[in-house]
Order: C-alpha cells, then sequence, then structure tokens
C-alpha cells in the first residue's frame, strides 16, 4: 500500500513536470562553471579550497569560476558582459546579483558571464583586492575576448558590471586597466583588458576619480540610491571627473531604493533602472554599429579609395537597403579648417569620409587638429593617428596631435560617424613650401600643403546610413 501511494506521488510529480516544462516554467540548469586558469590562479598557489555556499550566497572563494550564458543566435548582439557580484569581498550574492543578472541580459542580446572572483579569508587588506579579485575581473575580460568567435561576440564590445564590491572592483579595474603584458606566457594574458565599457550598480568608489579618468576610461553607467548606506557621493564625482575629461558617462540617483536592490525587483523607483540600462545599451549597440562598417579601408599604407569628385560608392544602409554616395569638393577656409559641413535639415546617422594628400618635400612633423561631435578616427600614412570616442569641439589645444609626414605625397583618411553638426581638421605648424612638386597618383585631386598649413582641397563623401525622421 505504502509503496503503491508513492509511485502515485511520483507518477503524479512527473506529469507535472512535463506539464510545467511545457509551459515554459521550469528554468534551464544553469551553464557549467569554468576556470579562469587551468591551475592555480596568480596568488592563490597551494591555497586550500575552503569553499562554500548557504542558500544564494558563496562563501570563502579560492578558485575564480566564469559561468558564461550565452546570448539567443537570434536575438545576440555581438556584446559581453562580465557581471561581477556584491558581498563586500567576503562572499558573493551569486543568485539576484549573478544568475539573476545574466539571464536579465541574455534577454536583451547579451551574452553574460557571472565572475566568481576570489573572496573571503583571502581578502584580508586592499592591497589584497587588488591584487586578486581585481586580477580575476582582468583575466575574465580578456577571456571573454579570447574566445569571442567561440561565443559569438565582438571582442570591442566587451563589457563590466558590478554590484556593491562588484562596482568597486570593476571601478578599480578601469582605473588600472592599462596594464598589459606582451611576454606573458598565457596568450590570453597577452590581451587588453580594458572594458568598452562599465557599469556600477551602488558601488563604493574610491580609486577611479579625477587622478585616475583619462579621455581613454570606457563609457561609464551609473546607478546609486541616495538612501543607500554606501556613500553615493563617489559615483557624482566620479561623473563629474568624466563630463570633464569628456568620456561618455550616465548616472541615475534615485531618492530611495537603498542598497543591494539588485535588479529592483523590491519595487520603487529603481525598478526602472534596468530599462533605463537598456536604452543606453541599445544607442551605444547601434551607435558602434553604424561607425563600425568599414567601406573604405586603409590597405597597404593607402587609403583604398582617394576618391575625385563625382566619383560614386555603393552600399547598403542599416536597413539593407541599396544607397548611392555621390564624392564632393569640398576646400578649406581662411583659417585652414575643413568641416564636413552637413545640412542639418534631415535627422539620422551618417558615415563621412574625407580624403585629401598632403605633399611635403622633406621628411617633418607637422601638428594636426581634429574635433567631431561623435566618434571619428584620422589615418595618415595608413597609420591610425587620431581616435575621437566623445563629443568635443575643435580646439587649439585640447585636441591637437603630431603627426610625421614622409617626403612626398603622404594620404590622409578621415572616418566620423553622426548624427549632426560636423567634424573639423586642420594643420597648426606651417611648412615650407615644396621645392619640387611630386607628381600625384593618376586621377587623385591635387592638394598642395601651403605654407601657412592650409591644405585647400579635399574630397568628402556622406553616407546616409539610418534616417529618423518619417
Amino acid at each position: 500500500m505504502i509503496e503503491s501511494v508513492q509511485w502515485e506521488w511520483v507518477t503524479l510529480l512527473a506529469a507535472g513536470l512535463a506539464v510545467l516544462a511545457a509551459s515554459g516554467a521550469v528554468m534551464a540548469a544553469d551553464p557549467p562553471e569554468q576556470r579562469l586558469w587551468a591551475g592555480d590562479a596568480p596568488g592563490s598557489e597551494g591555497v586550500k579550497n575552503t569553499e562554500r555556499s548557504e542558500g544564494a550566497r558563496t562563501y570563502d572563494v579560492t578558485v575564480p569560476t566564469l559561468t558564461v550564458y550565452r546570448a539567443p543566435k537570434d536575438t545576440a548582439t555581438g556584446t559581453a558582459i562580465v557581471v561581477c557580484p556584491g558581498g563586500a569581498f567576503r562572499r558573493l550574492a551569486t543568485a539576484h546579483e549573478g544568475h539573476d543578472v545574466a539571464k536579465w541580459l541574455n534577454s536583451l542580446g547579451v551574452t553574460a558571464a557571472v565572475l566568481k572572483y576570489r573572496v573571503g579569508k583571502q581578502i584580508k587588506s586592499s592591497a589584497d583586492v587588488e591584487r586578486l579579485s581585481v586580477a580575476d575581473g582582468m583575466r575574465a575580460i580578456r577571456t571573454l575576448r579570447a574566445k569571442a568567435a567561440a561565443l559569438g561576440v565582438r571582442p570591442d564590445r566587451v563589457g563590466i558590471m558590478g554590484f556593491s564590491a562588484g562596482g568597486n572592483l570593476a571601478g578599480r579595474l578601469v582605473a588600472r586597466m592599462n596594464e598589459l603584458d606582451a611576454d606573458a606566457a598565457d596568450p590570453i594574458d597577452r590581451l587588453s583588458c580594458r572594458p568598452d565599457f562599465a557599469v556600477l550598480v551602488y558601488a563604493s568608489i574610491r580609486t577611479l576619480d579625477e587622478r585616475t579618468v583619462t579621455r581613454k576610461t570606457p563609457p561609464i553607467f551609473m546607478i546609486h540610491a541616495a538612501n543607500d548606506r554606501v556613500p553615493n557621493d563617489g559615483c557624482a564625482k566620479l561623473f563629474l571627473a568624466l563630463y570633464k575629461a569628456k568620456v561618455p558617462a550616465e548616472l541615475h540617483i534615485f531618492t530611495t531604493g537603498g542598497h543591494g536592490f539588485g535588479l529592483g525587483n523590491r519595487g520603487g523607483a529603481v525598478a526602472a533602472w534596468p530599462k533605463l540600462f537598456a536604452l543606453w545599451l541599445s544607442e551605444s549597440e547601434k551607435f558602434q554599429n553604424t561607425f563600425r562598417p568599414d567601406y573604405l579601408a586603409p590597405i597597404g599604407g593607402q587609403a583604398k579609395a582617394v576618391l575625385t569628385p563625382g566619383a560614386t560608392v555603393a552600399y547598403k544602409d542599416l536597413h539593407g537597403d541599396k544607397q548611392v554616395a555621390t564624392a564632393r569638393a569640398v576646400r578649406a577656409n581662411k583659417d585652414g579648417v575643413v568641416a564636413s559641413a552637413w545640412r542639418r535639415e534631415t535627422l539620422g546617422r551618417r558615415i563621412g569620409y574625407a580624403f585629401c594628400y598632403l605633399r611635403s618635400d622633406t621628411d617633418q612633423q607637422v601638428r594636426c587638429h581634429f574635433g567631431s561631435d561623435d566618434e571619428a578616427r584620422v589615418w595618415i600614412n595608413g597609420k591610425l593617428v587620431c581616435e575621437n570616442d566623445a563629443p568635443r569641439e575643435l580646439r587649439a589645444r585640447d585636441d591637437s596631435f603630431d603627426v610625421r609626414l614622409t617626403k612626398g605625397l603622404n594620404p590622409v583618411m578621415v572616418k566620423a560617424s553622426q548624427r549632426s553638426g560636423t567634424w573639423a581638421f586642420k594643420l597648426e605648424a606651417p611648412a615650407r613650401p615644396p621645392a619640387a612638386q611630386p607628381a600625384a597618383p593618376p586621377g587623385a585631386p591635387v592638394n598642395d600643403l601651403r605654407e601657412d598649413g592650409v591644405v585647400p582641397n579635399w574630397v568628402t563623401l556622406t553616407l546616409h546610413i539610418e534616417k529618423l525622421n518619417p
């Protein structure tokens, strides 16, 4: 009789699970953990593994791992994020600040990797945080870049998201992101650990400030609550430092919410932050995707096409529709500034190219200035000489860079991604008048480097990638 009742319960349980599975209520098992290092993690050699779990928290982590949640193929955007749970470096809140976050990021088309970094008994000081947990974060970013092709992500779209102490880790990592060991025995450790963006959620920000923020600091999205027991003045000061350095940043400080609200499931105003972040990320991804297509790539030290006025280039816009762009001549003004001079009536996204040759009668160094209202690049002699990742105006000092011209013709290519406004380019240092002008390539525009540094003739090409108005 007892066995019969037990069998009935088993049968009912199996039937119930089948129904739940059919309805999608049964969640798939979490992906397997992967060790960050094949052997002992550097700094933890010979340390006994004392890791333990209590409910949704993990204590005394000595073996750092990644748990990778791949975005669905039909919605994947190519973006990946390392997720760092919080826990005051004594434990890890691996559920609501880890695996739950990863599954939510998957719904945005983002591949997420939950980082189980070293916490607990090994973390006794701020120096240990830098030496152990931050090293785990660096290794996690490098690992995603190393496996980018296999994971279907872009190595230039790897970000980091940290909650509480995990945000502290992310901030410390950004402050030290320039560390690179080109001679490392492990190929993964030769890759850049610079995140392409960072998300700091109710984080205690201590080492990332006006002293460590530079123009190379990645874009940062920050969330905090005014009534958090963790001071939020650090993120406010960081935002100002980023603003002054012209680094894209967004900061949301909610009146209430306290600490540890995760994805905001407890309700209140902080419940809006996941949607705000999704909008920020979508805008960032769309912007990068408009800039990414390299229709006219540098090849062999020369621009693939130094166009002549009237030449046409066929391309496809973001919607897959075929378009044609026509090159036109542009002259520098009396101050030596050449600008895109786009009309503002049509709203949308564009990729602008500009081409010219800098003639020089000898090897010499000249100073250039470049400004843009969005992301842009400048190549001279096929070498990337200027990266502009944040909106800024053309200024005499802030946006200058020196380039080495070789004797003869020096091809220049500018590529700018914009929604409105202009980019502008000029030379500062006067050049000596060429004694004998070298012959220009057949069909190329004739551009002379005058004594006053003005390059009078350019050819520009504007590709309309997306129109935002009806």
